[in-house]
């Protein structure tokens, strides 16, 4: 359900482009909307969206059957680490723009660190399925 509604959310964001306050010109689509109530639908939907990929981390992608092998222990520590780092870099971007009011174009790059972190954990993952996929067709041959 988390996966659905994190796919709606990033629909919706680009849907919703913005370019970088006061600067139309560098849109990178056609259709960008300026004003403060679509930046504020755009950064909303961004945010929420940041924040089920957190979920997925920290919560989600640590579920299973205990007890826990070693290996399931380190990748939990895997995902719990890009999960809380992902909290951690939303909350200090918070401040920074809505309690400091930094002004400039970082944006860009705490949407890389929040991308890189949540494809950290999403590697993890997918190399143990295909870890088990492996497995099991040694098994059925």
């Amino acid at each position: 359900m988390i996966t659905w509604i994190a796919g709606v959310l990033i629909i919706f964001v680009t849907a919703v482009p913005t370019p970088y306050a006061g600067f139309l010109s560098d849109c990178p689509t056609p259709i960008c909307h300026q004003g403060s109530f679509w930046g504020t639908i755009h950064f909303g939907r961004a945010a929420a969206f940041f924040i089920a990929m957190e979920y997925l981390s920290a919560f989600h992608f640590t579920r299973g059957h205990k007890p826990f092998s070693s290996d399931k222990y380190t990748r939990n520590t895997i995902y719990r680490f890009c999960g809380f780092g992902m909290w951690l870099v939303l909350v200090v971007t918070g401040i920074l723009f809505f309690i400091l009011e930094l002004s400039g174009h970082p944006i860009f790059w705490v949407e890389v660190i929040l991308l890189l972190l949540f494809g950290a954990s999403w590697k993890s993952i997918v190399r143990q399925h295909i870890s088990i996929l492996q497995k099991w067709k040694l098994h059925v041959s």
